[in-house]
């Protein structure tokens, strides 16, 4: 669906505040102005510019210098970049504080076998300027991220020329755990928030908030249910195309949403999936979207199942079940 299209969205977001002495104040502004290119992965989408304006210099104060622990040792980062060598146990990573730079996850040693990662944000802010800021570049095991109880977190991308400059890339799974009265915001310019090539699993209760330069989730499959079911709000403010993609080409990849406040706004379309949109609790609300809702990643019919007495409203009209 290639479509020439200007869109300009000025919203005000207003930055929580951070728990303990992480504290800010400041007002952040995103500037949506969407351009017409098709490029990569998928060929068929609107790919644009999310300019992300924030006040670094509050944060990078507020937040403080930047810690990464392993296993409770203090890493150090090279040249703007920490990196994690996987092991033979799950290994825990910890990191608070401001730091401009990346996290790249790999197997340097070569391992015939190793297990995932488990990454904590407590009152964390990462950005970086070209490739993703978080990156888990095996296709085997997964990365797992929570968001500390009570603290605010912060995965951002701000290139504008890197297709791959996303918030978190995995090429395996992407498990998200946004425990109880913490605040995650995944904001990028160009690229996704989140890149899976593989599931993407959000549970908690907590909150999320994405805006970003394409889909804002991309995956092969979306879910909210990974031993636990995601109870928080999930917003999306801005996505230049998709708002989630759940899309595995000519197979069958889902979106599954179980429980939860979903608010998304200011998208092309609200899901796109190969097979299925799965809404069975929680609700859906939408504004300002531009094409249509829900719609086909492959060349099959789309079964879009609402369960009764489940909101779905989207640009102010009621949805049950359909076929696409």
């Amino acid at each position: 669906m290639k479509k020439f299209m200007t869109l300009v969205i000025l919203l005000g977001l207003g930055v929580l505040t951070s728990c303990g002495n992480n504290t800010s104040t400041k007002t952040s502004t995103t500037v949506v102005e969407s351009t017409a290119s098709t490029t990569s992965d998928d060929d068929d989408v609107l790919t644009g510019i999310n300019t992300v304006n924030l006040d670094y210099d509050s944060f990078k104060e507020s937040y403080g210098d930047a810690s990464l622990t392993l296993d409770g040792e203090v890493l150090e980062e090279v040249d703007g970049v920490y990196t994690i060598n996987v092991a033979e146990s799950k290994q825990e990573l910890t990191l608070s504080g401001y730091f401009e730079g990346r996290i790249v996850i790999q197997n340097g040693n070569s391992l015939d076998t190793y297990k995932g990662i488990t990454l904590n944000l407590s009152n964390a802010f990462i950005v970086n300027d070209d490739e993703a800021t978080i990156d888990y570049s095996l296709d085997e095991k997964n990365i797992e991220i929570i968001s500390v109880k009570s603290t605010t977190n912060y995965i951002v991308n701000t290139s504008e020329t890197n297709y791959d400059g996303h918030g978190i890339n995995s090429l395996n799974n992407i498990e998200m755990r946004i425990q109880a009265g913490s605040n995650l915001y995944l904001y990028t310019v160009h690229g996704h928030t989140a890149k899976a090539d593989g599931d993407f699993k959000i549970i908690g209760p907590g909150n999320i908030y994405l805006s970003s330069g394409h889909d804002a989730i991309h995956c092969h499959n979306f879910t909210t249910t990974n031993s636990g079911t995601f109870t928080g709000t999930f917003t999306v403010t801005n996505a230049i195309s998709q708002a989630i993609e759940a899309s595995e080409t000519d197979k069958e990849g889902t979106a599954n949403i179980t429980g939860g406040t979903f608010v998304i706004n200011n998208s092309e379309s609200v899901i796109k999936a190969d097979y299925a949109v799965n809404i069975t609790a929680g609700s859906l609300t939408s504004e300002g979207i531009w094409s249509d809702p829900f719609v086909r990643g492959a060349n099959r019919t789309l079964y879009v199942n609402i369960t009764d007495g489940v909101s779905v409203i989207i640009n102010g009209e009621t949805f049950t079940t359909y076929e696409v």
